[in-house]
């Protein structure tokens, strides 16, 4: 096999892989992928999306095992849920970095819900 062929196969492996996970929308392997400019302008659009629509923004980076991935997203999703505000989670699959941000219009949240999310971190390992 050549390097091209090397990655098409991983990239076909791990979309077989993806898919299989509840919630999966789509991925794109951006080395492989035409719409890499595209991408790229919608990640660097979040940040003003949030700021255009939110008061508040509780903002934290984390890294877990990247088996964990899921187990920590649930555990945030069920934080933002207890403590009424949105949640948006993104990274990087590969190193196990999640970007939290909590996304609130109420003036009276809980200021400690990112020393939550630090909890879970630890907890989760």
């Amino acid at each position: 096999y050549d390097i091209e062929e090397q990655q098409e196969f991983l990239i076909i492996k791990l979309y077989e892989i993806l898919s299989k996970i509840k919630g999966f929308l789509d991925f794109y392997p951006l080395a492989a992928s035409s719409k890499e400019k595209e991408i790229w302008q919608a990640r660097r659009a979040i940040g003003e999306v949030f700021r255009e629509n939110f008061k508040y923004i509780a903002k934290a980076d984390i890294v877990v095992p990247r088996g964990k991935i899921l187990t920590a997203i649930d555990k945030i999703k069920t934080l933002a849920i207890k403590n009424s505000v949105d949640v948006s989670c993104f990274g990087h699959a590969g190193d196990g970095n999640i970007h939290v941000n909590f996304l609130i219009n109420n003036e009276n949240f809980n200021k400690n819900i990112l020393q939550n999310v630090y909890k879970i971190v630890k907890e989760i390992g």
